[in-house]
């Protein structure tokens, strides 16, 4: 029954509980395809009994939890409500974070400075100053690309920072 206000005698507003079950199956359909997935790995090796799919069988369960108490919060009329006016600058920052890594990456600018943009576009999405949050971007991205590359011996990509650092590193 709706009420004054479009909301539902619990105060809900209609259809919440749908979204949530919603909400809900969409996490066991996202939870079943990783666990099939998971299933066609066929690397199985004596000397490691948990091989590479134990890592997405946990994603799964863990995604089957998350929708049974998704489950129990629609029935319990607990979903939350949306903000009446939503500002989705934020959420621009952020994709233009990602488009400029993107672009960044394609034109061989590098890890680094790429995921330093990325890491200073969604900074300040949420308020940060940009230069600021980009120099830490940059830097923090920077240490994450040595550690892959000089650690781990991974490849990450590269520009002009990190070819100067590899040729330094080399000698």
């Amino acid at each position: 029954m709706s009420s004054a206000g479009g909301r539902t005698e619990h105060g809900r507003p209609p259809g919440s509980t749908v979204a949530g079950l919603v909400i809900a199956a969409g996490l066991v359909i996202l939870a079943v395809v990783i666990g099939i997935d998971a299933a066609m790995l066929n690397t199985k090796v004596a000397s490691d009994p948990l091989g590479p799919a134990a890592f997405p069988y946990a994603v799964a369960a863990g995604l089957l939890v998350l929708a049974v108490a998704t489950v129990i919060s629609a029935l319990r009329g607990k979903t939350p409500t949306p903000e009446e006016s939503q500002d989705f600058t934020a959420v621009g920052w952020v994709i233009a974070g990602l488009l400029g890594q993107i672009l960044l990456i394609a034109v061989n600018a590098g890890f680094s400075l790429a995921s330093g943009l990325l890491f200073g576009l969604a900074a300040r999405g949420f308020g940060k100053p940009l230069w600021l949050a980009s120099l830490v971007g940059v830097a923090l991205s920077f240490l994450t690309w040595l550690a892959f590359s000089q650690l781990l011996q991974l490849s990450l990509p590269q520009g002009p920072l990190e070819h100067a650092v590899s040729a330094l590193l080399s000698d």
